[in-house]
C-alpha cells in the first residue's frame, strides 16, 4: 500500500481559550463553560471506549473462527445491553438526561458518531485480521497489533479530554505534543511487533492503521467538541416587553431580528415597544433532585443521583470484585460495581475525582484518567481502610500493564495497589506503565513477571516511566515496591526510567532473572 509521507510541524504551545479553536490539526473547539465539558469530555470517552470494545470483539470473533467455534460477533458488537453499542447508548443516555449537553450532541448526534465508528472499523478489522489462513503466530500478531491499536485510539482521546481541561482553565497544553507521544508508543511496538507478523501486517500496514486512527480522531474531535462559545445547555424561550431607545445622528435605520434587537442612533429620541423572544442559556437539571447524595462519602468516592431517561437513578465509584461486586450495580458502597473501568466512568459522569476498589482482583484494560485518583486497600464490607491486610490487585494486559497516559498530572494518584503485569508476545512488558505524565504513586507493590513458560529471552520492567515528547514525565513515586523477575536469559528491571525525572521517597526497587 502506498503511504502518503507525513508532514510534522512543530510548533509553539500556546494556552487555548474556553470557547475558542483546539488549534493544531484538531477540528473542533475548547468547551465554553465546565458543564459542557462534562458531557463532551464524557462522549469522547465512551466513543474511544467503543472502539476499543469493538477491536477486541473483532478479535474474539477471529479466534473463535480459528478454533472453530461459534462467531457471535454481531451480539459482541451491536446487539444486547451487554455489547459495545449497548453500552456506548446507555452512557449517552445517561449524559444526554443530565441537561448538559449543547444541541450539537443530542442523542441522535451521539448515535450518529457510533454509527460513523462502527463503519470505519469495519474496514479496520479487515486491514488486521487479514490472513485469510492464519496459523497460531499470525493470529498472536493480530491481536497483539489490535491491542496496540486500542491503546493508541484510548490514548488520542485522552489527549483531546486533557486538552479541552486546559482550555478550559487557561493554561498551556501540548495537544500535539500529547499526540506524537501515543504515535511514539504505537510505533516503537509496531517495531517489535512486524518482524513476527504476516506480510498484509508489516510495519508499513501497522503504520497505515495508525495513520488511519489519528485522522479519524481528529475529525471526530470536531463533532464531539462542538459547541463553541455560542453552545447553551438547555434553551429556555420566554417572551418579554422589551423598550429601546435609540437616539442618533443621521438617518434613522432601527432593525429588529428576533430574538435580538438591533438600534442605532438619531437626532430625534424615539422609543419602540417591542415584543422578543429571547433565549436564556439554564444549567437546571433534566430531573429534580438530580445530584442528591444516595450513599456515603469516603476519601472522595462518592454515590449521587443522576437523571437517565427522565428517572432519578443513583451512581457510584465503589468497586468490588464478583460476586459482591457487579456490572448492573449502582456503584454505591452497599451495591459496588465489579470493574475498576466503570468506577472510573460512574467518576466522569458525576464529575467527582476518586474510585475507591475492595480488597480482590481486578484484571482489566486498564487506563487511569486524568482528575480520578485510585484507591485500593478497603475491606468490602466494612470500607476501613488498611491496604497492608486489604490487598486490592490490579493486573493490566500485556506488553504495557496498567498505563497512565500523556496529561496525567500530580492531582490524579493511585495509592495502595498491588498492580501486576504479565509478560505476554511482546519482548518487552511492564507491570506499570506512564508515558508524558506526573501522577502520585503512593505505596504500591508493582510486578510484572511471565506466566507459564516464556519462548523467548525477555525484558521485564515492573514500571516503566518513559518522556517521549514534550510534555513532562515527572511522577512523585513515595514509598512501596516495585520488583520484576525476568526468565532464563531475560532482563527484570524494578524502575526502568528513559528520558524522565521521577521524585522518589522510601521507594524499594530491584530486578532478578530467573526466579529461584
Amino acid at each position: 500500500m502506498h503511504r502518503p509521507s507525513r508532514v510534522l510541524l512543530f510548533l509553539p504551545v500556546v494556552a487555548a481559550v474556553a470557547g475558542g479553536p483546539f488549534g493544531g490539526d484538531d477540528s473542533g473547539f475548547v468547551p465554553p463553560d465546565r458543564s459542557v465539558a462534562k458531557c463532551e469530555q464524557q462522549v469522547a470517552r465512551s466513543l474511544a471506549s467503543f472502539d476499543r470494545c469493538t477491536l477486541i470483539c473483532n478479535l474474539q470473533a477471529a479466534k473463535a473462527a480459528f478454533k472453530g467455534r461459534p462467531i457471535r460477533l454481531q451480539a459482541c458488537t451491536q446487539t444486547g445491553a451487554r455489547s459495545c453499542r449497548g453500552r456506548y447508548d446507555r452512557a449517552s443516555a445517561r449524559m444526554a438526561q443530565t441537561g448538559r449537553c449543547p444541541a450539537c450532541l443530542s442523542p441522535s448526534a451521539q448515535g450518529l458518531l457510533a454509527d460513523r465508528a462502527a463503519t470505519r472499523l469495519e474496514g479496520t478489522r479487515g486491514a488486521i485480521h487479514c490472513d485469510g489462513a492464519p496459523d497460531a503466530a499470525a493470529l498472536r500478531c493480530e491481536a497483539a497489533v489490535a491491542r496496540n491499536l486500542t491503546r493508541t485510539i484510548v490514548c488520542i482521546a485522552n489527549c483531546h479530554v486533557a486538552a479541552a481541561s486546559a482550555g478550559l482553565s487557561g493554561r498551556p497544553f501540548d495537544e500535539e505534543g500529547c499526540e506524537r507521544s501515543c504515535r511514539r508508543s504505537y510505533d516503537d511496538a509496531s517495531a517489535r511487533l512486524a518482524p513476527r507478523c504476516p506480510p498484509c501486517l508489516g510495519g508499513a500496514e501497522q503504520a497505515d492503521l495508525a495513520d488511519e486512527v489519528q485522522a479519524a480522531a481528529d475529525e471526530e474531535n470536531g463533532d464531539i467538541f462542538c459547541a463553541g462559545g455560542s453552545a447553551t445547555t438547555t434553551t429556555t424561550s420566554t417572551t418579554l416587553a422589551v423598550s429601546t431607545t435609540s437616539t442618533t445622528v443621521g438617518a434613522s435605520t432601527t432593525s429588529i431580528a428576533p430574538p435580538t434587537s438591533t438600534t442605532s442612533t438619531t437626532l430625534t429620541t424615539s422609543t419602540t415597544s417591542i415584543a422578543s423572544t429571547t433565549s436564556t442559556t439554564s444549567t437546571t437539571l433534566a430531573c429534580t433532585g438530580e445530584g442528591a447524595p444516595c450513599g456515603v462519602t469516603l476519601d472522595g468516592c462518592t454515590a449521587r443521583m443522576v437523571c437517565v431517561d427522565g428517572a432519578l437513578v443513583c451512581r457510584g465509584t465503589f468497586v468490588a470484585p464478583p460476586p459482591r461486586g457487579d456490572p448492573a450495580n449502582p456503584g454505591t458502597e452497599s451495591a459496588p460495581v465489579s470493574s475498576i473501568g466503570a468506577g472510573i466512568e460512574n467518576a466522569a459522569l458525576l464529575g467527582v475525582g476518586a474510585v475507591c476498589a475492595c480488597a480482590g482482583s481486578y484484571f482489566e484494560d486498564l487506563t487511569i484518567v486524568e482528575g480520578i485518583s485510585l484507591r485500593g486497600g478497603y475491606d468490602c464490607t466494612t470500607w476501613t481502610r488498611d491496604p497492608t491486610t486489604n490487598f486490592t490487585g490490579v493486573t493490566g494486559l500485556p506488553p504495557d500493564g496498567v498505563k497512565v497516559p500523556p496529561g496525567v498530572t500530580a492531582a490524579t494518584s493511585l495509592d495502595g495497589l498491588l498492580v501486576a503485569g504479565i509478560a505476554g508476545f511482546a519482548d518487552v512488558s511492564s507491570g506499570l506503565t506512564v508515558t508524558d505524565a506526573s501522577p502520585t504513586l503512593k505505596d504500591l507493590t508493582v510486578t510484572d513477571r511471565v506466566v507459564g513458560t516464556s519462548q523467548m529471552s525477555q525484558t521485564l520492567y515492573a514500571l516503566h516511566i518513559r518522556q517521549t515528547g514534550v510534555s513532562p514525565a515527572s511522577p512523585t513515586i513515595d514509598g512501596g515496591e516495585y520488583r520484576a523477575v525476568s526468565p532464563a536469559g531475560g532482563t527484570g528491571i524494578g524502575i526502568f526510567i528513559e528520558g524522565a525525572s521521577p521524585s522518589l521517597t522510601h521507594v524499594v526497587a530491584y530486578g532478578a532473572g530467573a526466579e529461584v
